[in-house]
């Protein structure tokens, strides 16, 4: 390490957390300390992670160091080919991805048939509502907030919608039955979309507002498609799309008149929508959604079941890893209810509360930083 090592005026060096080097990583260029005066590791020397550690210890008060903008790349692309590996990872060991091709098989039948097979669509409610009962709520919110493929969409929102359900019914504190409805109305909440073409479902563009009008009534063509199974079920799934103050689809109900199984759902899809890449946006990260949540409550969702929502979900984010705006990694500290978008943050040894000019961008794995 040297100090006071000048930076070449053809490098602009940009901030990065130190949780992103890793081992047999080649430097493209020089990596100073935070203040871009420190030298820690000359360009083309290989890092250890021995030698990462020593970085972790020398650095106290924070994590970041300063790279170029290259070396910040190759950072990044090794930090989300490791996430999306201990994503498939995850999805494989908790049975997600068993249900994931089971449900785009359903899709598929559904699509082909124009009738839903009521024996399969228990199968698979049934291992979503056994999964809830032997899974961590924090490690169902993993796979839920996951960078997923924008081809996978349908089924792993249907997916999503029922397992956030489950979740949400649970701290409710609802009887096992109804919570098992909920499950099964989420699973099912889309299945009238199978009727569209993949133009209009897969479109890289927010939908025009004619095709807007088409794609609403796939609430219609879900409950139409549901004869088999009971009101309840079939009521959720027509009305998830209406709104708390009457101004929804496709019937303009309001308030209790909308069933509790089309409130839960309401959020649930919402929340997933917003936390999934589309073809046409990014996704958001939770904090973020959490705020949008609370500003639609007595306007478009039920004011119970957002605030049952923001009361619980937090609480299984503790201690989970994130990126924030500057580059670095921290985790989960605490949050305040009332501003759930800037939680506290702990970097290195010290917790810090995001700010508009310091945010959370997106949710981490714990490999990621797994010394921090």
């Amino acid at each position: 390490m040297e100090k006071n090592a000048p930076v070449p005026a053809s490098i602009s060096l940009v901030p990065a957390s130190i949780g992103l080097l890793f081992d047999g990583m080649v430097a493209p260029h020089d990596i100073y300390g935070a203040d871009a005066k420190l030298l820690l590791i000359r360009r083309g020397n290989t890092l250890t992670q021995s030698r990462i550690e020593a970085l972790r210890r020398i650095s106290t008060d924070q994590d970041t160091i300063m790279v170029s903008a290259e070396t910040q790349r190759l950072m990044l692309e090794h930090s989300l080919a490791c996430k999306i590996e201990s994503q498939a990872a995850l999805e494989e060991e908790t049975g997600y991805t068993e249900i994931k091709d089971e449900t785009l098989t359903l899709l598929q039948d559904i699509q082909h048939t124009g009738a839903v097979p009521k024996g399969t669509i228990r199968e698979i409610s049934d291992g979503l509502s056994s999964r809830l009962e032997g899974t961590k709520p924090d490690v169902i919110l993993d796979l839920v907030n996951s960078l997923a493929p924008v081809d996978e969409y349908l089924q792993r929102h249907c997916i999503n919608v029922s397992l956030l359900n489950g979740l949400i019914g649970k701290w409710l504190d609802l009887p096992k039955e109804e919570i098992e409805w909920l499950v099964l109305v989420g699973l099912l909440h889309d299945c009238g979309k199978t009727s569209f073409p993949t133009q209009i479902l897969s479109a890289p563009r927010p939908l025009a507002v004619a095709e807007f009008e088409v794609l609403k009534m796939h609430t219609v063509h879900s409950y139409d498609l549901l004869t088999d199974f009971p009101e309840n079920v079939r009521h959720g799934t027509l009305a998830h799309h209406e709104k708390y103050c009457g101004q929804g689809y496709p019937n303009g109900l309001s308030g209790e008149s909308i069933s509790l199984m089309a409130q839960v759902t309401a959020v649930s899809d919402i929340y997933d929508a917003m936390v999934s890449r589309r073809a046409y946006k990014a996704p958001q990260n939770p904090f973020s959604t959490l705020t949008q949540l609370s500003n639609m409550k007595a306007t478009e969702l039920s004011p119970l079941i957002v605030d049952t929502f923001i009361q619980n979900m937090p609480k299984e984010l503790i201690n989970k890893p994130v990126k924030l705006s500057n580059g670095s990694v921290g985790l989960i500290h605490a949050f305040d209810l009332d501003d759930p978008e800037y939680p506290h943050i702990r970097v290195g040894g010290q917790v810090i509360k995001s700010t508009k000019e310091l945010f959370c961008v997106s949710m981490y794995h714990e490999e990621d930083i797994a010394s921090t």
